[in-house]
């Protein structure tokens, strides 16, 4: 079974902290990167992980939505520590030039019955 790849975005100790719970689970590989550093961009693409968890901030969230622009099938984990909400967007891609088509996509990712 293949081990999922995991970047914990960001130095702020919220995310250290759910780095350091995540990396106890057997499943799965996390590798910290500090988006302050000037070559965050050519470790993310290195290390090309499944999920990029990050804290909501402004200043953290401009590399990783170009990445989950770029790379199909990405999921980017936006965590807001002073609420406890998280918010799950995905990579996937999908044409959409008409209402309808829209619905489909969004019935499809809901799982609404049609």
């Amino acid at each position: 079974m293949r081990r999922l790849r995991l970047a914990a975005y960001g130095n702020s100790l919220y995310v250290s902290s759910i780095a350091a719970s995540l990396a106890r689970e057997m499943r799965v590989d996390v590798s910290q990167v500090d988006p302050d550093s000037p070559v965050a961009r050519q470790s993310l693409e290195d290390l090309a992980p499944d999920v990029i968890v990050l804290e909501l901030d402004p200043a953290t969230l401009e590399l990783p939505l170009a990445l989950l622009l770029e790379r199909s099938g990405l999921l980017l984990v936006v965590l807001s520590p002073c609420c406890d909400d998280l918010l799950v967007l995905s990579g996937h891609r999908s044409q959409s030039t008409t209402a309808v088509d829209l619905m489909k996509v969004l019935t499809e990712a809901l799982s609404v019955p049609a």
